[in-house]
């Protein structure tokens, strides 16, 4: 074996041993990047959960069937009349408690109230994620369902 090839060889075998060593240093920075990213994550999965309430499952609100001419001589408290339509039936009533909520409350339960009547509670999607695809509520939406909210006051 001549000199040359053998110092192509030590050439080549310093080479690797070099890539080889950057390669296990990049992995132990990375394992200590997951290391770092799990308590976060685990925090942002703890608010999560404490975000996704459902006021039908806390006993916030409940919803009783109701025809409009009896929401109209009721003198209760209950602002609202709702009318829920799909494509096979209607469902008329009231939110018993709706009034009784708190602000932030009140906000959620106006940002899914096509859930409340669609699955009985809201659906959590992460709607932003990649794969990501409208949801049945949605889709009905779009189609043949509709909600209706009438006030006492606009009346």
């Amino acid at each position: 074996m001549s000199k040359r090839k053998l110092q192509a060889l030590y050439d080549q075998h310093r080479q690797l041993e070099g890539d080889k060593q950057n390669a296990e240093d990049e992995l132990n920075e990375l394992k200590d990047q997951i290391k770092e990213m799990e308590p976060k994550l685990t925090e942002l999965q703890e608010q999560i959960k404490t975000m996704e309430i459902d006021l039908v499952q806390q006993k916030k609100i409940t919803f009783k069937e109701v025809t409009f001419e009896e929401w109209l001589k009721d003198d209760s408290k209950e602002e609202e009349f709702w009318i829920y339509t799909t494509d096979t039936f209607r469902q008329m009533g009231i939110w018993k408690g709706l009034h009784e909520l708190s602000e932030d409350d009140r906000g959620h339960f106006d940002e899914y109230q096509r859930d409340y009547f669609y699955y009985g509670g809201p659906n959590y999607v992460d709607a932003n994620h990649p794969r990501a695809e409208c949801t049945e509520c949605e889709l009905a939406f779009e189609g043949d369902c509709s909600l209706t909210s009438l006030r006492r006051c606009d009346i």
